[in-house]
């Protein structure tokens, strides 16, 4: 490979990216730079390894990490070659990955047969014809869990429901998977032509690999497997199994080696470490070496509140402190502190999260009443609904990129992950909130609770340079008012590094000024 395609990688993605193991895990936490690494291993393996891209098949978990991939891979190979290998290598999601299995394969349609994909809102339409309307969610979640497991239905309302998708020629999101598993047991001889095929199979975000999916790669692999992700942030849990695709690489290839990234380039050490604190409460069988590389910076901000709605009032506060001040509001009031960070971040520099999309509305009152400029990136869920399957999909498979422009950014601690900005509020550090659990089974729980700081872990690495935390003592979600604790996470980051404020509120003459403020 010609020396300057490895320039700028450090000690340990030189080493991934060098390293001969049939069978790899790359522990990669947040801003090591694996996209990068990923990226010149394939490079690696195409200009010093000889091997042709038809042979290489590179897994993603959304349409745009398959494009910036392919970027990345032109910029690093050679013109020449580039242009002859990069059309051949499968890049893609898993889920068009099976799609053009089955539509090279023509099945299970048959010769000739073209098909659609449906979407969650056809599913529904679908079903309406099938159950009662209070009843579709209830029918839909067991239908997806049997197709997690790789299992058609094959009885009652699911049996029906794929008897309206086979007339309509269509299959859903979770079908891909289970008839590329029913194609190759009937035909054995066309997943010995795939495995021949591919010679190298590489994954990205392995972490979020769900078991269909890991069936479908484990069955493809016939050499080289090499997966790169991090177990801590594993925010999706695909049915009540609770799934570890690390767990079974290793159980499947025994013989594997594990390489670590260890630099993070993105956040300043008083967050990354404050993070490491976090998920240090949870269980890991693989090594965690994270080492910050950006200054120290300044300590965590962590705010108690009476209720949410002086919980939004005063995020918003803080945010036109860190603007330098932008409404009549702030300025008239005094409320922006002349002393902190003024002037020196944009709108488009600050990211609000939250762990439900309920918990947005105050919150888009009070920036729209400051005449803050935001956009949310939302999907509407149902009460108590928490993200799992089905907003995964709709992430991977619908384009919603960074806004462009200045704005402020609000979404859900799911919708975060791999993204980044120099500041992050956190709303709600409440228990029963952050975290969230859904049962009262004592192991299911426990298990709910680990994957809660795993999201609460990754919400925090999203910040480069200032990180916000609050919670309120009382909180409407749902239709209920709850009275809650802090969460029991923010008693895991060590006094140095965090500086805990109390509510406070401009004076009732200022907000007076302002009749709409009684609605918060």
């Amino acid at each position: 490979m010609k020396e300057s395609s490895q320039q700028g990688l450090n000690a340990y993605q030189l080493k991934v990216v060098q390293e001969l193991s049939q069978h790899l895990i790359v522990v990669a936490g947040p801003g090591t730079g694996k996209t990068l690494t990923f990226a010149h291993k394939v490079a690696h393996l195409l200009e010093e390894k000889k091997i042709s891209g038809e042979e290489i098949l590179a897994l993603t978990f959304t349409r745009s990490a398959a494009q910036e991939m392919k970027e990345r891979l032109s910029r690093i190979l050679s013109q020449p070659l580039a242009k002859k290998e990069l059309p051949l290598i499968w890049i893609n999601t898993f889920h068009a990955i099976a799609l053009r299995i089955l539509q090279e394969e023509s099945y299970p349609f048959g010769p000739g047969s073209s098909y659609s994909l449906i979407e969650e809102n056809e599913k529904r339409e679908l079903l309406n014809q099938l159950a009662p309307k209070k009843g579709i969610s209830r029918v839909l979640e067991e239908i997806r869990k049997q197709k997690q497991k790789l299992q058609i239905p094959q009885e009652g309302i699911g049996k029906e429901y794929q008897k309206l998708l086979f007339e309509k020629k269509s299959l859903d999101f979770d079908d891909l998977f289970c008839y590329v598993s029913l194609l190759f047991k009937e035909r054995p001889e066309i997943l010995e032509k795939y495995r021949k095929r591919f010679s190298v199979i590489l994954c990205d975000e392995f972490q979020d690999t769900s078991f269909a999916q890991y069936h479908l790669i484990h069955q493809l692999v016939s050499n080289n497997f090499l997966v790169f992700g991090d177990p801590d942030q594993a925010i999706y849990s695909f049915t009540d199994d609770f799934f570890s695709s690390f767990e079974q690489f290793k159980k499947d290839y025994p013989e594997h080696k594990i390489l670590s990234l260890s630099e993070n380039y993105r956040s300043q050490t008083t967050i990354l470490e404050a993070a490491k604190q976090v998920i240090n409460k949870n269980q890991s069988s693989l090594p965690r070496e994270l080492e910050a590389r950006m200054e120290q910076g300044l300590p965590i901000q962590i705010s108690s509140y009476q209720t949410d709605r002086q919980e939004s009032e005063m995020i918003v506060r803080e945010i036109e402190s860190l603007l330098g001040g932008s409404s009549y509001f702030s300025i008239d009031s005094q409320w922006t502190k002349k002393d902190r960070e003024n002037c020196r971040y944009g709108f488009k520099d600050i990211c609000i999260l939250y762990r439900f999309h309920r918990e947005s509305w105050l919150l888009k009152k009070v920036l729209e009443r400051a005449g803050l400029p935001y956009k949310v990136f939302e999907k509407e869920s149902k009460k108590g609904e928490v993200h799992k399957v089905e907003d995964l999909e709709n992430f991977q498979n619908n384009e919603f990129g960074v806004p462009e422009g200045e704005a402020i950014t609000l979404m859900t601690l799911h919708r975060s992950k791999g993204l980044e900005f120099p500041v992050i509020f956190i709303l709600g550090c409440e228990e029963g909130v952050i975290p969230y659990y859904s049962s009262e089974n004592p192991l299911i729980q426990s298990q709910e609770i680990e994957e809660e700081r795993r999201l609460f872990y990754v919400g925090m690495t999203r910040a480069k340079n200032r990180l916000f935390l609050s919670y309120a003592k009382k909180r409407m979600l749902f239709g209920k008012m709850l009275e809650s604790n802090p969460s029991p996470f923010l008693q895991d980051i060590e006094e140095k590094l965090k500086v805990l404020e109390k509510s406070q509120t401009p004076e009732k003459k200022v907000l007076a000024q302002d009749n709409q403020l009684s609605l918060f």
